[in-house]
């Protein structure tokens, strides 16, 4: 009797089938050594039993059989019974592949290119994964397609990684469905087509793959290719969650936090398992939650704990912030040396910010000697870059700083920069620079344009200017005003350059 005929017999007639099975195994029947480990590491048809599986796998591997000599080396490799010996477990693969076991070749060569150094191993592992792949396994297939496309061990082969998903897709791999509806989404070694890659992810979905459902999920929160429902991204988030996907859980958080009625508790909660599971951006979104207090008790401490581990992962976000809180201080311990640290290493990664962060240490003396010229240099080189926050500080010095001889007409220059990217504090500081005449003829209009579409971002200081334009110019010149704000806000808004979209409509 087969194993896949087990299935269906009574008790009695199993414990007919197991008593013979274990008579021709002790007799040296290889494949009854190997049934007999199967039932019992999967508990088919009886109860899982390690130490059972073990004996039977070890006693077919004494016999040379390649597959009990890889499966053996799975519980090496996974401490299954044993203690988890990664020498052992290579070992055993390698006899597995020598012995011709398709499974065993792709074990190996994993384990050559993971314990390796030498570009003969390197190569030989490459070999390996490449002759299982082309012998249709299916996660040899995945292996080798995702090293083509990101490259490493192989020159990156877009057209080579689509073969590879693809076959491992058409053999109803869950991996492989979801890596072809990747190749999909990217267009690698495809046209780009959504719904095709929709339709992939789906398929995977059914078959359990957490991946899958986390990919299907974000097609319906951002409505790619799909009607946009959030009901459903958090069913198929809630799925992949249950297996312990990270960034499905993480997004769970977002859509906590940036949904309606917004529940900050649940998305820190969120955020705090998706970290403890090693996800970048939640380890950056829970240590955020810790340092402004929202969902959670501010803890600085624990804001920073949580900032170091992202940051330890090269996020170039959380080294900034990690640098702000060494610049204002961690438990009362300020450190301006760790914060320059920080911000040099963030920009070195391309935080836009960082430049300017630097150039504020320089301003202010904090940690090195004061240089203005200095300051001034990191400063202007973020506001060059187009980081909308350094033009407005910058505006802002040159509008008026101690340190830094008054320059109107830099100021409007970087303020009305840092305005026409649609930020409401610029706007509101360069309406008010129009209104007064500050380095340019007073532009009543204009200056009021910008208030109106300060007002519309729901500024808070917009308000009270808005007031007093009301009851200080002409009917006709607020009118014209208002509608030029009217056109701005609707080009802002077919250019998709908004800072909030929660409010798009002026105001009269």
């Amino acid at each position: 009797m087969k194993m896949d005929e087990i299935h269906d017999i009574s008790t009695d007639e199993l414990q007919e089938f197991i008593k013979d099975c274990i008579l021709r195994a002790n007799n040296g029947e290889v494949e009854d050594q190997k049934t007999l480990a199967a039932m019992y590491l999967f508990g088919d048809k009886v109860e899982v039993d390690l130490k059972e599986a073990a004996y039977w796998f070890s006693k077919a591997a004494e016999q040379g059989d390649p597959v009990a000599l890889n499966d053996l080396g799975n519980m090496y490799n996974y401490g299954m019974y044993f203690k988890a010996d990664n020498d052992k477990a290579i070992e055993l693969y390698r006899r597995a592949a020598q012995a011709g076991a398709i499974t065993g070749k792709y074990n190996y060569g994993k384990s050559l290119l993971k314990s390796s150094s030498t570009e003969k191993e390197i190569k030989q592992g490459i070999e390996l994964i490449t002759l299982a792949a082309d012998n249709g396994l299916a996660n040899a297939q995945n292996a080798m397609g995702k090293m083509l496309v990101y490259g490493g061990y192989v020159n990156i082969d877009y057209d080579r990684a689509f073969h590879y998903f693809k076959a491992a897709a058409d053999a109803g791999d869950a991996d492989g469905l979801t890596s072809l509806g990747t190749c999909y989404v990217d267009g690698y070694g495809c046209e780009k087509n959504q719904a095709t890659a929709n339709y992939l992810f789906s398929m995977a979905a059914e078959k359990g793959s957490a991946q899958g459902q986390y990919n299907l999920a974000w097609s319906f929160h951002h409505g790619l290719d799909v009607e946009q429902d959030i009901d459903t991204a958090i069913q198929f988030y809630c799925q992949a969650a249950n297996q312990k996907h990270a960034g499905a859980i993480r997004e769970l958080g977002h859509i906590c936090e940036f949904g309606s009625p917004q529940d900050m508790v649940r998305a820190a909660d969120f955020y705090t398992q998706a970290a403890e599971l090693g996800d970048t951006i939640a380890e950056f979104d829970i240590g955020t939650c810790y340092q402004f207090g929202t969902g959670v008790n501010k803890d600085i401490a624990k804001s920073a704990m949580y900032y170091s581990r992202a940051a330890d992962k090269n996020d170039r976000s959380a080294i900034l912030n990690l640098g702000i809180l060494h610049q204002e201080g961690i438990d009362g311990n300020i450190d301006y040396s760790k914060a320059m640290s920080c911000f040099e290493k963030a920009a070195q990664l391309g935080h836009l910010k960082a430049s300017c962060c630097i150039g504020f240490l320089w301003l202010d003396g904090l940690g090195v000697n004061k240089d203005i010229d200095k300051a001034l240099e990191f400063i202007e080189a973020g506001a060059i870059s187009g980081e909308v926050n350094t033009q407005y500080n910058l505006g802002l010095l040159y509008k008026g700083n101690s340190d830094i001889p008054q320059d109107f007409k830099k100021a409007l220059y970087w303020l009305k920069k840092a305005a026409l990217l649609d930020f409401a504090p610029a706007q509101v500081d360069l309406g008010i620079m129009l209104l007064k005449g500050d380095g340019t003829e007073v532009n009543e209009v204009e200056g009021f344009k910008w208030i109106c579409v300060a007002y519309a971002r729901n500024d808070e200081r917009a308000e009270d200017l808005l007031n007093y334009c009301k009851n200080t110019m002409s009917s006709d010149k607020l009118e014209e005003g208002y509608n030029q704000a009217q056109l701005h806000v609707a080009c802002a808004k077919t250019k998709n350059v908004s800072t909030s979209d929660e409010s798009t409509t002026l105001k009269h």
